[in-house]
């Protein structure tokens, strides 16, 4: 399959990386893999990057002597790596996904991979373990039968939209996942202290933080 990218380089459309990022932007906001609940937009996330790490290289080599070929195979990306399967348990998780035989085995392949990637790139299995037994209380939560408590959203329900703008931040680089973010992480983590959920709210946190850094998918 051609690079997506490799043309408007060739054509003078894409000058450099800052082009390319933008490029990148406007196809990741086309290929937007929130709906009908289907994972398959997620690998499309993943082409996308590949495709982008290959342009990257192809406009580098335009504008550079040629360096020696290295044989050597790249490391996984796995804080990407670690976002896409956060985006896949996102897309499992909806009301419209479809295949519900095939659900409990992709959630645990899924809850895997993040795991595997998270180790990988933070060293921190322990934690993450800890925040998922957390957040999955939260997740089997029902709202006493009051008026006031039917009137507020449970924190599960605050926490997903939070990991929602995290992940899409770090897969399609816009920056308007990011200050949605910034707008309404505060009261979850003040929520999370106030139930003594230390695990999830340093895991909260740790992925706060990490929107300091440019987009997963840029590297």
């Amino acid at each position: 399959m051609e690079n997506i990218f490799t043309p408007l380089i060739d054509s003078g459309r894409i000058t450099d990386i800052a082009g390319l990022k933008k490029a990148y932007r406007r196809i990741a906001l086309k290929t937007h893999p929130d709906r009908a609940g289907s994972d398959r937009y997620v690998e499309d996330f993943i082409r996308l990057k590949d495709s982008f790490r290959e342009a990257e290289e192809y406009l580098q080599q335009k504008h550079e002597k040629p360096a020696a070929v290295s044989k050597i195979e790249p490391e996984p990306d796995h804080r990407f790596l670690f976002y896409v399967a956060l985006k896949k348990i996102d897309a499992l998780e909806s009301p419209y996904y479809l295949d519900k035989d095939m659900l409990e085995a992709e959630l645990a392949e899924a809850n895997a991979d993040a795991l595997r990637h998270f180790a990988a790139w933070k060293g921190r299995t322990d934690l993450f373990e800890k925040a998922m037994r957390e957040y999955g209380q939260l997740k089997t939560e029902k709202r006493q039968n009051t008026l006031a408590q039917l009137r507020k959203p449970l924190l599960y329900q605050n926490i997903k939209p939070v990991l929602f703008n995290i992940i899409y931040y770090h897969i399609t680089a816009s920056g308007y996942y990011r200050m949605q973010t910034k707008r309404i992480i505060a009261p979850v983590l003040r929520l999370l202290e106030q139930r003594e959920m230390h695990a999830l709210k340093e895991y909260m946190e740790l992925l706060f933080a990490d929107l300091g850094n440019d987009p997963a998918v840029f590297g």
